[in-house]
């Protein structure tokens, strides 16, 4: 613990020029400490040097930056120093730290690893004398020493709180006890570098600091790196001017330095900034030869062996008649600058320590931000080069060693010394050291540097509020704040933008951090409550505002209004169906067909220079010219349909048309250019403009369609964009929903930041025109209706023109625009100055947060008593959350009230940050509301899944065996390519395979599927078309071969989702390696996406088979039983043959191993003849469980201190049996549907609303006011796994499942009973575990007399189709009946013995199965209708029947 001054600044600014001076009388102070006589005659003693020091220190995230200065001595007239240099504004005060503890943070140990750290010396404390001693004993001792007593709460570390306790706490060790601080040492708002010692926490662990050479230190060191050797007696930049020399300073002495506070301040961990400096001995010596022999040119080492040689006669003799070179004058000068007799070596460093991975990398990148900062300081020949600590030593052991002493450095305020060019201390003067150690007045900041402290008090005084009978007319609306008196008191009231002025448009600008994603929330909250008309909200980041605001929306409008009245389009999982190149709704609305053709080109130009930029995408002049003409071409209605493939209508076209008839205009160019084969118009100026354009010379020709395809390629290189673009189903339109009170999401986080911005052109294309085609007069509207829309990060939109458009005309559609970014200029910086003047000038409403504010918006804000530099330092020194408010006057014609401040609104209750964040209850119901929005939305609004496909298309089917994404038959070639690829061994390659081994794989997986497959001619035509394939005949053996593109590639990879259900890298390669060994053997392997639902991680199938293996990846779930048993309850229930794939383990077949014992038998055998069952995770509940309404989960009492928690469920006789770790019975069943509430130990729910937990023991009540009490008391029961219950099929074989290993080197293998043989046998142990099936079905079916109970089939879906087809089928050849006829009597049938049916496509499997037909396909009316010959209804018509 060190005693420091702490400074903390204020607004005032500093008199630089007087700095320096102050500065340089430190180098008077020196140690008063004495040396005796002996230590004087030691040539090994020295005595230290004083040194001072500098800290700027930030503890982590809403923390501020601390600015202190330390020395050896002399604290009491550093202080007057320092009271010399800063305003009396400036608060001074003593403080003491320690920096160690405020750099490392408490980890949370063991009592164990605790007792051993402190056994190796590894934790930064020292225990006194009186924190040692013997170990309890009595009744006192019994309890394990720091354990936590009953009623304390969760961990500190975790976030939690620990109650009150004086109770001593106690850590025993070999040689004694040792007494931590007991849990409420430290407050639950408190950082934890607050703790001063070891603190045990609730849950038995200690929080301790680890000792400084056990952490891993970042940082960054900042050495003077001088051009010649002896140029550190040069100056850098000088902090203020000097009337003795003529060197440059900086416009902002200080910037620096304040930019690093800047850094500082944004960082989430601890950083420590030090500047230690002492003086250095006069050198003024050394300085006038150094002069010499610049002024002689004996400088360098050369120069002084051969300058002498080089020298000519005629050389004048008096040094004051030769002419310096202007390097040597510049030299000279600044070493006179740097004043010898007064300079100081110093150290300048900055460190952290980082406590895990994430905050090694988060400071990383923080140190890396921080290396240039000085860069500017540097002088023409000595300057400050920022070097990371790490970089110094070849292996990790040495640079870790370096970075720990320089830790060390640090925190015993030491200085580091070197020699040569670059060292680690820089020689500075008073005038260089104050760039590095004064402290930046809070007018320098551009963040909240010093936020916590007194600091910009000056500035801090709110703007008042104008008086109440103008504020009167800002109470209806959309609320913003609450404004604030001269005294910084806020009205009761918030203030509202009305709703007649919010068309005026407003702007919120606030840095990031400022509350702007919640001051958005609370916008369109105000606006769906107050105003009528929708609320649309563009939202580009994806960091959850949007699912915020449902959380928020839900708790303030419940979960029914939620689902009614919100869309949410969480792209790209969502995506909106606009259809683009769509006429009808413009000209439903009357619009004349040749001006709807005009806006779609416009409007499709507009969206690629929103993503290019004007002024890229017009550098090429013909392109934009052609795709407008082109555009044209295809909606022309006497050619249309000729220009592009698969037209439907002239009124509409997919994208796809667009990218066809640029192909076919390619095709008709030069160099044998054919004017039939281009596209046709009968508009003179397109068949004009494509005229000239197969004239042009081929080179000429290719640049125009080549500026053409990379226009387009921005939304066809883009799987999401593509399928909006390509949507032909009007879905989703503005002007469906513009009379609705709707709020809409566009959430756009998940997109590219180019197709996000295309995205919202299409929004803001689709609104314009809906507002400008609106039905009704705006006079039937009622007062308060305004079309709202919302843009985050608008920066980049705003240079739009649709967006400029919007802005001008928005208040004669009643369209209120609200643009959110982070400060004015970055519209500047996107469109030019003016665009961003039209901007301001279109928003009538300000909000504005502490930013960087330019002229022309502080000119805007000012007014009579405020001038533009004023409101500048105003917005400057806003606290953080704090705007000011420019609003226009809701009277026409007058002046509105001066800018006012404001409060922010709360964050609303239901929002996690809030202080009445969601319960688990209501989060789960949140939950389940967004999953039913989804699906609405999708079904109604969203892009169709077949959507803007072609004409032909596979089956979903087809879709579910090659697991293509969507129903495009070149998405199913793509996928076939890649199986014959792997099924060649040229997959990695993406080699050329044959066209006719491709199709012939396609037309194959339609054997069984209700469809037929596409015809040789369709495929032919696809794969000409498809931008996912290539196409090459080998002349040599005339054979066309086919291979993906870079587009089809991305297509046919496998698609394991990004859900948790997915896995990891490890899992996905496992699954890449099955999949090509498999694929070799001749199997049709589908890699399924992981929604969360429960699927296999792929599928197997193979000619030879009639099985389905279901393939689970088992790199990790064998450390989980039941996730093992789970997988085969999976496989079972959909009649699929489960194969588990493994990796090696501690030897080859440890993990196969583990997985047989979990399979064969599904219990835990143990070796004294007890059969225990495995355990979910999920618990034993009632009606839902504790936290639902009406619901209970089932627990037991621990027993003793030393509870494990364990369930353990056993078979004893027929019965299931549930004991506790130690063995204690508990209670007893025949199955576990036997389970009721009053047949285990104890039930419990938990109460929301009073937060408490309430336990029914049999005729007692129990209520605990928290968790860890009514934990302490009681555990949840987990479910067993019970394979009778569970189990489609409890008695198997273990040759109805595999497992199979993938090594680290060599082929996959088969593994069973403890041997292992090769991948080809695979098929042979499923063929013969098919036979031994059907061999004991057989045997049972003649052992049965009598059918059993549908009650008694119905979860063996097999065996209910048999009864169906006993029941209602008769097997006749001469008859016939259609495939849909049999299925719906089977639903009937289900239906009415209330059983789950199955699937068409497993019904018909199924089927197949029992009785004996054909299946055949006739045409009728065009359609194709599937038949089975050789059946017939036992009485056609209905069940009842």
């Amino acid at each position: 613990m060190r005693e420091y001054l702490r400074v903390t600044p204020t607004s005032e600014s500093l008199s630089v020029t007087e700095i320096p001076q102050i500065l340089a009388s430190l180098h008077k102070l020196t140690t008063t400490a004495s040396p005796s006589l002996a230590q004087k005659l030691n040539p090994l003693h020295s005595t230290r040097p004083l040194h001072f020091e500098f800290l700027a220190l930030s503890e982590g995230v809403d923390e501020p930056v601390k600015f202190y200065y330390g020395a050896d001595e002399h604290l009491d007239t550093l202080a007057k120093r320092l009271q010399s240099i800063y305003p009396s504004t400036f608060d001074i005060e003593r403080v003491e730290v320690d920096l160690a503890s405020k750099l490392i943070q408490p980890v949370e140990y063991t009592q164990e690893e605790f007792v051993d750290r402190l056994h190796e010396d590894g934790i930064y404390y020292e225990f006194g004398p009186d924190e040692q001693r013997e170990p309890p004993a009595g009744p006192a001792g019994e309890r394990n020493t720091g354990e936590p007593a009953a009623d304390e709460t969760e961990s500190v570390a975790d976030g939690g709180t620990a109650p009150a306790s004086n109770e001593q706490y106690l850590i025993e060790h070999d040689d004694g006890a040792i007494a931590v601080a007991p849990p409420n040492t430290l407050s639950a708002d408190q950082p934890l570098t607050a703790l001063t010692k070891p603190t045990a926490t609730s849950n038995g662990t200690v929080l301790a600091r680890p000792a400084l050479d056990t952490v891993s230190p970042v940082g960054v060191h900042w050495y003077g790196n001088a051009t010649r050797k002896e140029d550190w007696m040069t100056m850098l930049t000088p902090f203020a001017e000097d009337a003795t020399d003529s060197l440059t300073t900086p416009d902002q002495p200080g910037d620096s330095l304040a930019s690093l506070v800047d850094h500082l301040i944004e960082a989430e961990h601890p950083i420590a900034f030090q500047v230690v400096f002492r003086r250095k001995p006069d050198w003024t010596s050394d300085a006038e030869v150094r002069k010499e022999n610049l002024i002689d040119g004996r400088d360098t080492l050369f120069q002084e062996w051969v300058g002498s040689l080089l020298e000519a006669e005629a050389q004048p003799r008096d040094r004051s008649e030769r002419q310096l070179s202007e390097p040597v004058k510049k030299r000279v000068e600044r070493i006179t600058a740097k004043t010898p007799k007064r300079t100081f070596t110093a150290n300048i460093r900055a460190l952290a320590v980082p406590v895990d991975d994430d905050a090694a990398e988060d400071l990383d990148d923080r140190m890396d931000a921080l290396r240039p900062v000085f860069d500017p300081l540097d002088g023409p020949f000595y300057g400050i080069e920022g070097q990371r600590l790490r970089n110094k030593g070849f292996r990790q052991a040495t640079k870790e060693k370096h970075a720990r002493k320089a830790l060390t450095r640090l925190v015993n305020r030491d200085l580091d010394t070197g020699s040569g060019k670059k060292r680690p201390e820089l020689v500075l003067n008073g005038n260089e050291l104050a760039h590095f150690i004064i402290a930046p007045s809070s007018e320098q900041l551009t963040v909240e540097g010093t936020r916590g402290t007194r600091a910009e008090q000056q500035s801090r005084n709110p703007l008042p509020r104008p008086h109440q009978d103008l504020m009167r007319q800002f109470r209806d609306g959309m609320a913003v704040g609450y404004a604030l008196d001269e005294n910084g008191v806020p009205e009761e009231t918030p203030t509202h933008i009305p709703a007649d002025l919010l068309p005026t448009h407003y702007g919120r600008f606030g840095t990031t951090g400022s509350g702007k994603s919640k001051a958005l929330i609370n916008d369109v909250l105000s606006l769906y409550e107050n105003t009528e008309g929708p609320v649309i909200l563009i939202d580009p980041k994806g960091d959850g505002m949007s699912e915020n605001y449902m959380r928020v929306h839900a708790r303030r409008f419940g979960t029914t209004d939620l689902e009614a009245n919100v869309v949410h389009f969480p792209m790209p999982d969502v995506l909106p169906g606009f259809s683009f190149f769509n006429l009808e709704p413009a000209m439903e609305n009357g619009r004349r067909r040749e001006d709807a053709v005009q806006r779609k080109a416009d409007h499709y130009e507009e969206i690629l220079k929103l993503v290019m930029g004007t002024d890229r995408y017009e550098r090429a002049t013909v392109a934009p010219t052609l795709i407008k003409m082109l555009i044209k071409a295809l909606f022309d209605e006497e050619y249309g349909r000729e220009n592009g493939m698969y037209r439907e209508s002239t009124d509409y076209f997919a994208h796809r048309q667009l990218e066809h008839i640029v192909d076919q205009l390619w095709e008709a160019g030069p160099p044998n250019e054919t004017l039939g084969e281009a596209p046709q118009s009968s508009d003179e100026e397109v068949v004009r403009t494509i005229r000239r354009q197969l004239q042009l010379d081929p080179n000429t020709f290719a640049n125009v369609m080549g500026g053409v395809g990379n226009r387009l390629a921005y939304i066809s290189q883009d799987t999401h964009l593509r399928r909006v673009f390509n949507n032909t189903e009007n879905q989703f339109d503005f002007r469906d929903v513009l009379d609705e009170n709707t709020v809409i999401l566009f959430d756009l986080g998940d997109l590219r930041d180019e197709a996000a911005r295309i995205m919202t052109g299409v929004i803001l294309t689709n609104l314009d025109d809906a507002l400008k085609e609106r039905k009704h007069d705006l006079k039937q509207y009622p007062d308060d209706y305004v079309a709202n829309l919302l843009v985050d990060e608008a920066a980049s939109i705003v240079v739009s023109d649709i967006m400029n458009d919007l802005l001008e005309k928005g208040r004669s559609f009643r369209l209120s625009v609200g643009l959110s970014m982070q400060f004015p200029e970055q519209m500047e910086a996107e469109g030019g100055r003016k665009v961003y003047l039209n901007t301001l000038n279109n928003i009538g409403s300000s909000l504005v947060g502490k930013i960087n504010v330019d002229r022309e918006l502080a000119q805007a804000m000012a007014h009579e008593e405020m001038d533009p530099v004023d409101f500048a330092n105003r917005i400057r020194s806003l606290p953080r959350g704090e705007w000011i408010a420019s609003l226009p006057s809701p009277t026409f014609g007058e002046t509105g009230p001066y800018p006012f401040s404001l409060e922010p609104l709360p964050i609303p209750p239901g929002h996690p940050e809030s202080e009445s964040p969601l319960d688990d209850w209501e989060e789960d119901r949140f939950e389940n509301s967004l999953s039913t929005i989804h699906e609405r939305v999708s079904d109604e609004f969203g892009v169709p899944e077949t959507g803007g496909a072609s004409s032909e298309q596979t089956p979903e089917a087809i879709q579910e065996i090659l697991g293509t994404p969507n129903q495009d038959l070149d998405q199913a070639l793509a996928k076939t390519i890649r199986i014959i690829q792997l099924r060649e061994g040229v997959r990695d390659e993406n080699g050329w395979v044959a066209v006719e081994d491709v199709d012939a794989e396609l037309r194959a997986c339609f054997e069984g599927v209700d469809s037929d497959p596409p015809d040789y001619d369709v495929l032919a035509d696809i794969r000409e078309r498809s931008r996912l394939l290539d196409v090459e005949l080998d002349t040599a053996t005339d054979e066309l071969l086919v291979r993906l593109t870079d587009v089809g590639e991305t297509a046919a990879a496998p698609d394991t989702g990004d859900t948790r259900a997915s896995g990891s890298e490890a899992h996905d390669a496992a699954l890449l390696e099955i999949e090509a060994a498999l694929t070799a053997l001749g199997c049709r392997v589908t890699i399924l996406t992981q929604d969360g639902n429960e699927r296999p991680d792929a599928k197997a199938t193979h000619p030879d088979l009639d099985e389905t293996f279901a393939i689970e990846a088992e790199t990790t779930t064998p450390e989980n039983p039941v996730k093992v048993l789970t997988n085969l309850r999976k496989a079972q229930d959909a009649g699929h043959v489960p194969l588990f794939v493994v990796r090696p383990g501690e030897t080859e077949t440890y993990w196969a191993e583990r997985v047989e014992r979990i399979l064969s038998p599904p219990v835990q055998q143990l070796a004294s003849g007890e059969t225990r069952f495995y355990t979910h995770d999920e618990h034993l509940t009632f009606n839902g469980g504790a936290t639902e309404q009406g619901g209970v989960t089932a627990v037991r009492p621990t027993v003793g201190e030393t509870d494990s928690s364990r369930t353990v469920w056993a078979r004893e006789e027929d019965d299931l049996v549930l004991r506790g770790g130690d063995g204690t019975e508990y209670t007893h069943f025949s199955t576990l549907a036997d389970a009721s509430k009053d047949r285990v130990p104890a039930i419990y729910s938990y109460d929301h609303a009073a937060d408490e937990y309430v336990v029914y023991e049999h005729g007692e009540q129990h209520v605990y006011d928290t968790k860890a009490a009514f934990e302490a008391d009681w555990v949840r029961i987990k479910k067993p796994f019970v394979p009778d219950a569970e189990l489609p099929t409890p008695e198997y074989s273990p040759e109805s499942y595999a497992i199979v290993i993938l090594p680290e080197e060599g082929e996959p293998v088969v593994y069973s009973d403890g041997e292992t043989h090769p991948l080809e046998t695979l098929f042979e142990t499923v063929t013969s575990s098919r036979d031994v099936g059907f061999a004991d079905q057989q045997s049972e079916t003649a052992q049965q007399t009598k059918a059993p109970q549908i009650e008694d089939i119905a979860d063996d879906p097999d065996a209910v189709v048999e009864r169906f087809a006993d029941l209602h089928l008769i097997e006749d050849a001469e008859s016939t009946v259609a495939a849909g006829e049999v299925y719906e009597r089977y639903e009937q049938w289900a239906e009415r013995n209330d059983i789950e049916p199955d699937t068409k496509s497993w019904f018909a499997r199924r089927l197949s199965n029992h009785v004996t037909f054909e299946r055949t396909t006739q045409r009728e009316n065009g359609d194709p209708i599937r038949y089975y010959e050789g059946l017939a209804l036992d009485h056609p018509g209905s069940v009842d029947q």
